[in-house]
């Protein structure tokens, strides 16, 4: 009896501590993989703060040469028109070299030379020289390609050597959108103040400041990245052959092109003529004892900043509007579609003629 009842007693102690140990180990397998995670999450969350930080300051400066552009070179008697087409012309011929020439050369490089240009073209845009305005538009014709190419390029590949998910990528794309759109409504109740205590050059000033915000940050905290681990070596010419290949071969692409194409037209159209026809509309007010003019700053003059910055607000509604509009529309379209074929599809004549088409066969 007492072996016996030793043996039990054995038995019994035996098993607690084998359940105690197994849970032990699975709280500690539980606690390894929080603290895994939350390391990850910390490291999502300091890259993602280093690149919005950066996106903010480049959409701001960008933002602020915008606003008081026209005026600016309306004041030193330039033809404002050949300026501005110089620009266009330069970035349309620029821009096919563009995306091969970043890849190369790297993202973070490309990155720093892109504000180390920017610095230098609003600070050549502050004196009344036409051959610097020139060089300036040339070059702001490249850095607006390097705008679009550049800056998201380096994101996309350094999320993906950093091991996050998709998901995450997901999440810094819709913060960047969120800013951008923040930053340009900012970016013109800030033009407004400098054009106000500086003057037509203050925004660009302000443009300076916010690009050297973004040339210490990116210096200082992104890492390089390119866009192929290819070692093979390809020339322009390659380049261009592959994309009209790609072009010619593909109706789709060629239609999206010119639909984008014509889309951008019409933009930059409006980007050229908005400030003069306010001017035009502004000069045509008669000077009554009115004190206070909507759009109007105090020397009567369009608030070319504030207006710029509803711009951007309307922009920005009409991005959030446009999903759900667009669903709307497709529901009740749906709808009608459905609506209208019920009685086609319940008329005799609709059955009869598909029994004799399918008789047919």
């Amino acid at each position: 009896m007492k072996k016996q009842q030793s043996s039990d007693e054995s038995t019994i102690s035996t098993v607690p501590i084998n359940e105690l140990s197994f849970n032990s180990n699975f709280s500690c397998n539980e606690d390894l993989d929080s603290l895994k995670l939350n390391h990850s999450n910390r490291k999502f969350a300091l890259f993602r703060r280093n690149y919005l930080i950066v996106h903010i300051a480049i959409m701001l400066a960008d933002g602020l040469q915008g606003t008081h552009l026209y005026v600016l070179y309306e004041g030193y008697n330039f033809n404002v028109a050949t300026l501005y087409a110089t620009g266009f012309a330069a970035g349309a011929l620029a821009s096919p070299f563009m995306g091969p020439l970043v890849d190369r050369i790297g993202r973070r490089k490309s990155a720093i030379y892109y504000c180390l240009l920017e610095i230098m073209i609003n600070l050549l845009e502050q004196y009344e020289c036409l051959t610097g305005l020139i060089l300036a538009r040339i070059v702001g014709g490249i850095t607006t390609n390097l705008l679009f190419t550049v800056f998201e390029s380096w994101l996309v590949t350094e999320h993906r050597k950093k091991g996050f998910s998709e998901e995450k990528l997901e999440i810094i794309m819709r913060d960047s959108v969120i800013s951008s759109n923040i930053s340009a409504i900012a970016s013109g109740y800030l033009a407004h103040q400098l054009a106000h205590y500086l003057g037509a050059v203050g925004p660009f000033e302000g443009a300076v400041f916010f690009t050297f915000i973004a040339l210490m940050l990116v210096t200082s905290q992104w890492t390089e990245n390119y866009g192929s681990d290819s070692t093979e070596i390809k020339t322009v010419g390659k380049y261009m052959k592959e994309a009209f290949a790609t072009i010619s071969g593909d109706r789709n692409i060629m239609k999206i092109g010119l639909i984008q194409g014509l889309s951008e037209g019409c933009l930059m159209t409006f980007v050229f003529l908005w400030s003069p026809a306010l001017s035009q509309f502004a000069s045509k007010i008669p000077e009554s004892g009115t004190t206070y003019v909507l759009g109007l700053d105090i020397n009567k003059e369009p608030a070319y900043g504030l207006i710029f910055g509803g711009f951007m607000a309307c922009g920005a509604l009409g991005g959030f509007l446009k999903p759900r509009l667009r669903t709307a529309l497709h529901r009740f379209l749906s709808r009608q579609w459905s609506e209208s074929r019920e009685p086609l599809d319940q008329s005799p004549s609709s059955s009869t003629c598909s029994e004799s088409s399918i008789s047919d066969y």
